[in-house]
Parts: C-alpha cells; sequence; structure tokens
C-alpha cells in the first residue's frame, strides 16, 4: 500500500467517523458508511470489522456480516477466536446465510418496495451489486419503501458495479436523512470512479 493511499484511507475512515460522532446515525445508516469504508479500503482495525459484521447482522444481513468477518481474517485483523468476534462468529454460525438460490426465491416472493430492498441488501452483501440495483428499481418503482434508503442503496451498488452515471444520478435523488451519507458517497464516485 503506497502513502497516498495509506493517507487515503485515514482521510476516510477519520471524515466517516467525525461524521458518525456528530450525527449518531441509525444502524441501517451505520451500515452505509461501514459500506463505504469497506469501499475505500479504511476498514483497517478489529473494532471496524466488527462494528461491520454488527450492523449487518442487526439489519439481517447476515451473508453480508460473514463476508466482513472473513474479509478481517483475510486482512489478518480479525482473529474469529478473539473475545470481541467470538459472540458475533457463534450467532451467525447459529443463522441461516442466505445463498443466491435463497435470494431468488426471496424475490418470488416479496409484495412490497420494502421486502424487495431488503432481499437487495441480500443480494448487495453477497457482492452482486448489479442483482442488488436491479431491485432496488424495482422497489422504487413499485413504491411502498422509504424511496431516500432505496436510492442510496442503488447508488451505493451501482458505484460498486463500476455505473459512475447512475450511482451519481440515484445519489443526487437522496434527500431527508440520508442525504449527508449520499454526498459521502458522491465524493467516493469522484475520487474513486
Amino acid at each position: 500500500m503506497t502513502t497516498g493511499t495509506s493517507s487515503s484511507c485515514a482521510s476516510w475512515k477519520n471524515g466517516i467517523a467525525i461524521y458518525r460522532n456528530l450525527t449518531t446515525p441509525d444502524v441501517e445508516g451505520t451500515l452505509d458508511l461501514l459500506r463505504l469504508m469497506q469501499a475505500t479500503g479504511a476498514l483497517n482495525s478489529a473494532a471496524d470489522y466488527n462494528l461491520y459484521a454488527t450492523a449487518a447482522a442487526d439489519q439481517a444481513n447476515y451473508a453480508e456480516a460473514q463476508a466482513a468477518i472473513n474479509a478481517g481474517i483475510a486482512a489478518k485483523i480479525v482473529d474469529p477466536a478473539s473475545p470481541m468476534f467470538r459472540d458475533t462468529v457463534a450467532g451467525l454460525k447459529a443463522k441461516k446465510i442466505p445463498t443466491e438460490a435463497d435470494l431468488a426465491e426471496a424475490v418470488k416472493m416479496s409484495q412490497t418496495g420494502t421486502a424487495l430492498v431488503r432481499v437487495g441488501n441480500g443480494y448487495y452483501g453477497l457482492g452482486q451489486y448489479a442483482k442488488a440495483a436491479d431491485l432496488y428499481r424495482q422497489a422504487i418503482a413499485k413504491g411502498g419503501t422509504d424511496a431516500d434508503v432505496a436510492n442510496l442503496h442503488l447508488g451505493m451498488a451501482l458505484a460498486r458495479a463500476g455505473d459512475k452515471a447512475g450511482a451519481t444520478a440515484a445519489f443526487n435523488a437522496v434527500g431527508g436523512t440520508r442525504a449527508d451519507i449520499a454526498k459521502y458517497w458522491l465524493l467516493y464516485l469522484q475520487t474513486h470512479g
């Protein structure tokens, strides 16, 4: 890792930490910020990975929680046997972590925009960003969900899938309490897109 990259990661981590301390976002907002930290390479401590995994698990996104722990282990930052992770790892073993087939079945049963966003979050957690984006679009079209959250998640999925223009449009459609998080993601697009 070059010094510039390391400095950039520290800047993202510090900027997001300051924002979180000033605004104390809910669990979903925290997860969206941790996803940004992941995208920028700013997850670099056991506490970061623990917060990411627990926030994802709190949102019933067990695949993303497990992926966060696996990424921390691969980075040699997370020791799954440590007291910090022992309960989270045990809790995830007790949960059914959905596969792509499970999520495809869930799509068929999703009758509301909110349900489609939840399934989209599952695909996002599996790194299936294009599929997640499709479900977020369907949720927005169907209605009955928080459009700001759906647009934020659509932008995140499109950003991770490499669709800078689509992500920018989605982030610009975000208002309300999620608008500032969308602005952080827009900055990510400008610096990493």
